[in-house]
């Protein structure tokens, strides 16, 4: 046997290995595609994160740009103030909409090809628009394209406007139906009785639908809180001051006419006291607030995994599906499994985004970098939504099994037994309990044998013995349930029972 004795002789032995077994010296050049691609959001599951390529790919961090510049311009035409830029018709205000909606994959291609020259991505948007304007009426105005600002003005609009649209478009509907899904099981299983368990040991029953509610419920409150989540724009020039507006205007009011292109023309909350930067303040929140829709959905993802290998839950069985490449029998929860793994990976990427507000003075590039990273983040969290849905959807309560269990666990009585001779006065009731069934099998009979010999009126040994059902020992869980399900519907502005 040849040993290796370093990085090259492992090269070296790896392609006679491969001129061996492939014919070829070298690895082709592989082109991008969803087979080839590094990233698994853009390669095995591509077509679940297809819908985030109109708002995290670069393709379209240049349409949201080329739309700002152009919004711009045109309001640059409209303000009475900016007397270096005249007034257009309507005429000319079609062909410079007519930038935005002709912008398609060739186009952006060009203004990729016009950064191969300005090494400056927001510089070739600008270029590019003055080349669209050469030759049309408008090309006496195109010098003010970009006038007046600095490129994180135009960047930040742009990823305030990718971020909110991903949001409302995408993962707050998204939410929505697995929230939707969580308060359905919640009101069909509201009264079905099943054993909890705390530190994976029985404890006091509860109802299915009581346990799906509490997730419907908390996610329902992110919902809420994500979708009155607005990240804002800024539009103050290099350092936050409106220095290049003023040297041009000085008696323009910065903060004025900031605000009322941001409002009014580009439909964003206008952010007026910053550096180069905006800070950032905004995005945390988000990240956060996604962090925490995850990690709750990371709790249901193990849970339910939890009760499948207790059979307490049973996946339905899908037609042409292999569980284990040896072991027929199997049907293994990997939605669950996925979904929880998708989900770390995401709130790592939230974790380390959360440190964009640590740009160094008004700016460093370090942020730049990371917001292209914002669409890892967000493709993960999608990943994790579809897989935990997909599993809702394939499980179902083993109803028989739970009411079996149990009636396997009449030690969980030891509770409610104890409480009552409390009530009574009883001295040592719960020393009593625990003597009884800690750390041992009991059986209802033994309930029943130390009722009987307790000296007490019978009236309260009768209502001991009605107490001798795990299955009845519900509290107010289904009560709870039903409460639970219409308050997130009222929540969530969606239709109650009665309404249905």
């Amino acid at each position: 046997m040849k040993l290796l004795s370093g990085y090259s002789d492992f090269i070296s032995s790896r392609q006679v290995y491969l001129k061996k077994i492939f014919g070829v010296c070298n690895m082709e050049e592989l082109s991008l595609n969803s087979a080839t691609a590094v990233s698994s959001v853009d390669g095995r599951y591509a077509r679940t994160t297809k819908p985030l390529r109109q708002y995290f790919s670069e393709y379209a961090l240049q349409k949201n740009r080329l739309f700002m510049e152009v919004k711009y311009l045109e309001f640059l035409s409209e303000n009475s103030d900016i007397t270096h830029v005249r007034s257009i018709s309507d005429d000319e205000r079609k062909t410079l909409m007519d930038i935005i909606a002709g912008y398609n994959q060739d186009e952006f291609q060009k203004i990729k090809d016009i950064e191969k020259t300005t090494n400056h991505d927001v510089k070739s948007v600008e270029y590019y628009i003055k080349e669209k304007l050469k030759g049309t009426s408008l090309e006496d105005i195109s010098e003010s394209t970009h006038f007046a600002l600095t490129s994180e003005d135009c960047t930040n609009i742009a990823y305030a406007l990718m971020v909110n649209g991903a949001v409302n478009d995408v993962f707050v509907p998204k939410l929505r139906s697995v929230v939707e899904k969580l308060t359905e099981l919640t009101d069909c299983y509201a009264n079905d009785p099943m054993l909890a368990r705390t530190h994976g040991q029985p404890a006091s029953p509860t109802t299915v639908g009581k346990e799906f509610g509490v997730f419907s419920y908390e996610l329902a409150k992110k919902v809420v809180k994500l979708e009155n989540i607005c990240i804002p724009g800024k539009l103050n020039n290099a350092t936050g001051n409106y220095n290049a507006l003023t040297a041009a205007y000085p008696d323009i009011n910065g903060i004025e006419f900031s605000e009322k292109f941001l409002a009014d023309w580009i439909e964003l909350n206008p952010k007026f006291y910053t550096t180069q930067v905006d800070g950032y303040t905004e995005y945390s929140e988000l990240f956060n607030v996604m962090k925490e829709i995850n990690t709750l959905l990371e709790k249901l993802d193990w849970d339910m995994w939890s009760y499948i290998s207790y059979n307490d839950f049973v996946q339905k069985r899908k037609e042409g599906e292999v569980g284990s490449s040896t072991m027929p029998h199997k049907v293994n929860p990997i939605q669950f499994e996925n979904s929880a793994g998708n989900i770390l990976i995401a709130n790592g990427i939230f974790e380390a985004l959360n440190q964009l507000p640590k740009s160094k003075m008004q700016r460093d590039l370090s942020g730049s970098t990371m917001l292209r990273a914002m669409g890892e983040a967000f493709g993960h969290t999608l990943i994790a939504y579809e897989n935990t849905v997909k599993g809702l959807n394939r499980i179902e309560p083993n109803l028989d099994h739970l009411r079996e269990i149990l009636d396997q666990h009449p030690e969980i009585l030891s509770e409610p037994i104890q409480q009552v001779l409390r009530r009574e006065g009883v001295a040592g009731a719960y020393e009593q309990m625990k003597e009884l069934t800690q750390g041992r099998s009991v059986v209802v009979e033994d309930l029943s044998g130390f009722i009987e010999g307790l000296d007490i009126r019978h009236e309260v040994k009768e209502e001991l013995y009605a107490l001798l059902d795990p299955k009845a020992y519900l509290g107010q869980a289904p009560l709870i349930a039903k409460s639970i399900a219409k308050d997130v519907r009222l929540m969530l502005g969606l239709p109650t029972k009665q309404e249905e």
